[in-house]
C-alpha cells in the first residue's frame, strides 16, 4: 500500500510545483510597473535600446515652459538685470523668476519677455540681444539661465526612491542613480527604463547598465519630466512569491500527511 501511495504524493508535489510555476508570469506581471505594448526580448538591449519612440521628438535640451523656475544673470555684472543698485555686495546671486502662464517672464527694467518654447541657449540669445539695446545698453553681455524645477521621478529598485532636481543643463542616468543611492541587489541591471515626452504616448528606453558601452550614448542624458524605472530581477521575484507560497505548501503537506496517517491506520486495523 505505501509505494502505491508514495506516486500519488509526487503528483500532487508536481502539480503544486506547476502551479507555482506558471503562476510566476502572472506574480511578475502584477509586481513590476510601466508595461510597455509590445513584450520586451531582454537579450535586444546590448546597451541602449529604444522600444517605443512616442510621440514627441527626443529633444536632448530643455524647452523653456510655462511654470518653469528659472534664474537668470549676467556674468559680468548681475546688478545691472537684476534692477540693484551697483554698489550693493550681490554679484555672485543670481535672481530667481517664474515663467508665467502668458509664456513671459517679467524682468527688471526692460518687462516682460516670451521665453516659452526656447532652448536655454536660445533664450540667452534673445536676452543678450534685447540687453544690448536701450535703455541698457550693455556691451556684449553674458547672460546665463539655469531651470532649478527641472526634475525626474525615480522609483523602483533604488537606494532612494523620489523626485530628483535636475541641477545642471546635463545629467546623465548615471548621476541621477548615484544620487538615489545607487541599485539595490534586487535590481534588474539589465532593463533600467527612462520613460520621456508625451504621456499619452511616450518614449521608452531601456538600458543595460552592464555594458559600458551606455557611457556614449546621448539617450542616458535625462530630460525634464523624465521617469525612471528600475525593475526588480527575476530571481527576487521568484524568491518573493516562494516565501509567500510556503505557508501555503506547509498547510497542504501537513493536510496530506494528515490524510495518508488516517489511511495508513484504517488500513492496518483491517
Amino acid at each position: 500500500m505505501k509505494n502505491n501511495k508514495l506516486p500519488i504524493v509526487a503528483q500532487f508535489l508536481g502539480l503544486f510545483v506547476a502551479l507555482v510555476f506558471f503562476s510566476s508570469c502572472s506574480y511578475r506581471s502584477k509586481n513590476t510597473l510601466f508595461h510597455t505594448r509590445e513584450k520586451l526580448n531582454v537579450d535586444s538591449v546590448k546597451d541602449v535600446y529604444v522600444m517605443q519612440r512616442g510621440s514627441d521628438p527626443d529633444q536632448k535640451a530643455h524647452i523653456i515652459s510655462r511654470n518653469d523656475i528659472i534664474t537668470i544673470r549676467n556674468l559680468q555684472n548681475p546688478n545691472l538685470i537684476s534692477g540693484l543698485s551697483s554698489g550693493m555686495e550681490f554679484a555672485t546671486t543670481a535672481m530667481v523668476y517664474r515663467v508665467d502662464v502668458d509664456s513671459t517672464v517679467a524682468l527688471p527694467v526692460i518687462g516682460r519677455v516670451n521665453l516659452v518654447g526656447l532652448t536655454i541657449i536660445q533664450a540667452e540669445n534673445k536676452l543678450k540681444e534685447i540687453y544690448q539695446k536701450p535703455p541698457l545698453m550693455l556691451r556684449d553681455p553674458i547672460i546665463n539661465i539655469l531651470v532649478t524645477n527641472a526634475k525626474v521621478t525615480v522609483l523602483g529598485e533604488v537606494g532612494r526612491q523620489g523626485n530628483f532636481l535636475l541641477t545642471k543643463e546635463r545629467t546623465s542616468l548615471i548621476e541621477l542613480l548615484g544620487d538615489a543611492g545607487g541599485l539595490t541587489p534586487r535590481s534588474n541591471k539589465k532593463t533600467v527604463q527612462i520613460i520621456r515626452g508625451n504621456p499619452k504616448d511616450p518614449q521608452v528606453i531601456y538600458v543595460n547598465m552592464r555594458n559600458i558601452d551606455v557611457l556614449a550614448s546621448d539617450k542616458i542624458y535625462l530630460q525634464n519630466n523624465d521617469i525612471v524605472y528600475v525593475q526588480p530581477n527575476r530571481f527576487s521575484l521568484g524568491l518573493e512569491q516562494l516565501q509567500q507560497t510556503l505557508p501555503f505548501l506547509s498547510a497542504f503537506t501537513l493536510l496530506l500527511n494528515t490524510g495518508l496517517l488516517i489511511d495508513r491506520l484504517s488500513n492496518s486495523n483491517r
